[in-house]
């Protein structure tokens, strides 16, 4: 078990002591072409060379002072004891088994009966007929076929995106309702690990809850700017419900929580979420999409007094985060400088996606060679890593992440 500490994120800059990744396995190589729409994904990756390059991620995030905890430590973790086991795999299953009553019933034994750390294996890696077939005692009379490709329990190729399930604000977490349903398992792996590890053990606060909303949201599209100021984008992945209902539980249960600036994008894959086009990086410095409009819709939620929030259109990005921030000036660094067919073949492979272990200082892609050296040349260190395999899956080390705790920033 690990250690509980207080878990904190108030800032995208502050220097990073905790996070969680989850390593690409198995999952990865249940990916083929013909469900790699489903799979939200645009190629299959080479596994040995995908895990490679995340463990050197994880090397350098170690080498700068994190904390490294893996998903499936995790969840392993919960799972140990035979009194909750039963409970928790209910609920992290949900209604994801695809088959028959006998199949169902079947699939939960065998995983009843595996060891902790094999059982936290399966549920992110998925069972496929094959894997069904070894532990079936009898024949199933049916014409039924598993959808998408042989599949009973569908694997969760997303899984190493730590970003999206689960999002950190102050010292509380937001556990998400995803937009495609191959994903809602990671959520509800996210939740049994609030409820049952003793990472968090205490008061942890709960911003967003999974089993009672519908409306979709996203860790992509959200950023804490600091302690009283957080940005969410309203993204093809995140609806506007999503951040008003977020926004009036923050007020309601966080005293420091001033405002939430919803960010409107438009609703293509290449804009997932907000940090796909648009990352903090400094104390008054981002890495932008310069092809983004900065003049988009952008809405100020604001507590009152009532208790009803209040609504306030903003000017332009800038001048909202120059407000959220008390400053009169940001710099904007564009990725990809000037040339508009460099901006967009980086922004591709996340040149924007960067993610700071301190202020300052940012891990990014090596691929992005145009992007990276306009932040060294607007004094931002960056650190890189080999993203050959990892970017296949559309995301970069900040969707990687997921902070539990950086140190505050003054």
């Amino acid at each position: 078990m690990n250690t509980p500490f207080q878990i904190n994120i108030t800032s995208e800059i502050g220097k990073l002591k905790h996070v969680i990744l989850h390593r690409p396995d198995e999952e990865i190589n249940h990916i083929v072409p013909q469900n790699l729409g489903f799979s939200l994904f645009d190629d299959t990756p080479y596994l040995s060379d995908m895990q490679k390059e995340h463990d050197a991620f994880a090397d350098l995030l170690r080498q700068h002072g994190a904390a490294v905890h893996y998903l499936t430590d995790l969840l392993g973790d919960i799972l140990k004891s035979p009194a909750t086991k039963k409970e928790i795999l209910t609920y992290i299953l949900g209604k994801d088994i695809t088959g028959c009553n006998y199949i169902e019933a079947c699939i939960f034994e065998y995983l009843m009966n595996l060891d902790a750390a094999g059982t936290a294996r399966c549920l992110i890696k998925g069972l496929s007929v094959t894997d069904v077939a070894k532990f079936k005692t009898q024949p199933v009379i049916s014409d039924y076929m598993p959808e998408k490709y042989m599949f009973y329990l569908l694997p969760l190729p997303n899984a190493y995106f730590m970003r999206d399930a689960a999002a950190i604000i102050g010292n509380g977490i937001s556990v998400h309702t995803m937009k495609n349903t191959v994903r809602m398992r990671e959520s509800r792996i996210a939740r049994a690990i609030y409820e049952h590890h003793p990472l968090f053990s205490g008061n942890v606060p709960l911003w967003y809850d999974n089993n009672l909303q519908s409306s979709s949201i996203e860790g992509g599209d959200i950023l804490v700017i600091n302690d009283s100021s957080v940005v969410v984008g309203c993204s093809q992945r995140t609806d506007a419900a999503a951040v008003q209902i977020l926004a009036e539980n923050l007020f309601s249960q966080n005293d420091d929580m001033r405002a939430v600036y919803a960010v409107e994008l438009p609703k293509i894959r290449a804009f997932m979420h907000l940090d796909t086009v648009f990352t903090m990086i400094d104390y008054d410095q981002f890495t932008i999409y310069p092809l983004l409009d900065q003049n988009m819709n952008v809405v100020k939620i604001m507590r009152s007094a009532g208790g009803c929030p209040q609504f306030q259109r903003m000017d332009s990005l800038k001048v909202a985060l120059c407000d959220a921030l008390g400053v009169t000036h940001l710099n904007f660094i564009q990725s990809g400088g000037n040339d508009p067919v460099v901006a967009a073949r980086e922004q591709w492979n996340d040149s924007t996606n960067t993610f700071v272990i301190a202020p300052g200082e940012v891990i990014a892609y090596n691929r992005n060679e145009i992007s990276n050296e306009i932040l060294a040349k607007n004094n931002i260190k960056v650190h890189t890593i080999r993203g050959s395999e990892l970017v296949r899956g559309r995301g970069g080390p900040r969707c990687m992440t997921m902070p539990l705790c950086r140190e505050k920033i003054n």
